[in-house]
């Protein structure tokens, strides 16, 4: 599982043949992604620093328009601005929001309770048709929210014009 900068770190293992390294990665589940965060600036001097929460009791962190951190029952707002000063600067240059080259691809997307899931190769459908079959997944079809593809596309396509901004 990796964000799509590390699915293509494998993708390019596997073309170059360096087996002893990629060989033993049987699938590739990708996450959506827009950037990642410097741990340091964003949970230690935003988060911890600025907002006065210990990270031990930071239950879940969700983009959501803003960074949503849940501690308990309580959710703490920081607007994606603020919280963009913490992005890693390679992140910058990668145009691939969804994960495209992996097996299967997971994001939120605004779901609640569950997530967006894009199945991309012949072994991502077999595993989620496994995985669904044997009922350990709650499934339900995609067009019951078409503002989820519809947030996925746009998503993506902003991701692709960052490119190198």
């Amino acid at each position: 599982m990796g964000t799509p900068c590390q699915i293509r770190a494998i993708r390019k293992l596997e073309m170059v043949g360096l087996k002893k390294y990629a060989g033993p990665l049987a699938m590739s589940i990708g996450l959506m992604c827009s950037e990642c965060f410097h741990y340091e600036g964003l949970v230690k001097k935003h988060i911890q620093g600025k907002l006065g929460i210990d990270p031990r009791d930071v239950r879940k962190m969700n983009i959501k328009g803003k960074m949503l951190v849940q501690t308990g029952d309580t959710v703490v707002t920081i607007p994606l601005a603020e919280a963009k000063e913490y992005a890693r600067r390679s992140c910058t240059f990668c145009n691939d929001f969804s994960s495209e080259l992996a097996d299967i691809s997971a994001g939120g997307l605004g779901l609640e309770g569950y997530t967006f899931t894009v199945v991309r190769t012949e072994k991502g459908d077999r595993l989620l048709s496994g995985v669904m079959e044997s009922g350990f997944l709650d499934t339900e079809p995609l067009e019951k929210d078409s503002s989820a593809l519809n947030l996925l596309a746009r998503l993506s396509n902003k991701k692709r014009k960052q490119q190198g901004s």
